[in-house]
């Protein structure tokens, strides 16, 4: 799980199932106020290293706001 945060409050999170096949993001939430400041694409920059090495071919979520 990633976690975006700035000074202590929460603005997001997403969470990787790694035992799916092939690996899939479960979760991917920003809180409202923070939607369009980037913090999505941040939690995907965090996960997107374990999709590409668990042979992902490519990285993205629909939106859902």
């Amino acid at each position: 799980m990633h976690v975006a945060e700035r000074d202590g409050t929460l603005l997001g999170f997403c969470a990787v199932n790694p035992a799916a096949a092939p690996p899939e993001l479960d979760a991917l939430f920003v809180e409202p106020d923070a939607m369009g400041a980037g913090v999505g694409r941040a939690l995907l920059a965090q996960a997107e290293p374990f999709y590409l090495r668990e042979g992902a071919r490519r990285v993205g979520e629909p939106a859902d706001p």
